[in-house]
């Protein structure tokens, strides 16, 4: 009897550990299955457009660029280039976007190092900004230029009231060729609810669809509302067959 005892009181004892485990095995199942539906919403992956150049990596996203090599017995040789930025960061203000231009020659020596010309205000979320300009007394042909983005820090968008840039439209414009100098003329119309004090205008030169230069002015004063007419020139740019113009914010106040 003493013997019979014993096996019953073990056979319990296991029956508790069994009933046990699977207790925990279901609990532990829940919260996986928790977890996991918790985890498939803005964290998926898809909010950044799958680029490589994705939010957590804090950087702009290169969206188009290019650039000349121009040579003038005039004007001396130089280096034209344009370049679009665009922020994919959702929800994220990137302020004041640089682009450093770096031209190098053959052997990857540095011919030269260009940022102030690029430097732009902020950008929203799925804005895209562009900014052109031209490196004078090149006297050497750099072999390859790249554009590299940097920016001083990220914003939440509830926390900015800046304009849009997409609220600066450019219209009405005009080309005129003389000589060696372009004038281009044009309206600038500030769609927003805010007085900036000035704003970047920017021409873009295209070949054959590609981007080959660009260049910067600036506009005046633009009551919220309010449109004022803008006149730029340009001097021996690149060879080209279309031109774009845009505006974005300069500066605020």
């Amino acid at each position: 009897m003493a013997n019979n005892s014993k096996t019953s009181n073990k056979n319990i004892i296991w029956i508790i550990c069994g009933v046990a485990i699977a207790i925990v095995g279901v609990i532990v199942g829940i919260i996986i299955a928790l977890n996991a539906s918790n985890g498939s919403g803005d964290d998926g992956g898809g909010d950044n457009g799958g680029s490589s150049n994705s939010s957590s990596s804090g950087e702009l996203v290169v969206a188009d660029s290019g650039w000349t090599y121009v040579q003038s017995t005039m004007w001396g040789n130089s280096v034209w280039y344009g370049v679009a930025i665009r922020n994919d960061n959702k929800g994220k203000v990137a302020s004041f976007p640089k682009v450093k231009v770096v031209a190098r020659s053959a052997d990857d020596k540095i011919l030269f190092s260009d940022e102030f010309t690029c430097s732009l205000d902020y950008a929203y979320y799925g804005e895209t900004l562009y900014c052109g300009g031209h490196y004078g007394q090149q006297t050497e042909k750099p072999a390859k230029v790249e554009f590299k983005t940097s920016l001083d820090e990220w914003e939440d968008e509830s926390a900015v009231n800046y304009p849009r840039n997409t609220d600066f439209v450019i219209k009405n414009t005009s080309e005129k060729k003389d000589d060696s100098t372009i004038t281009y003329t044009g309206e600038i119309y500030n769609n927003s609810k805010t007085k900036i004090n000035s704003a970047h205008i920017v021409v873009i030169f295209k070949k054959d669809g590609k981007i080959v230069g660009g260049d910067m002015s600036f506009s005046d004063k633009l009551e919220a509302g309010s449109d004022d007419t803008f006149q730029m020139y340009v001097s021996d740019a690149p060879e080209y067959d279309e031109y774009a113009i845009t505006a974005q914010v300069a500066m605020i106040n």
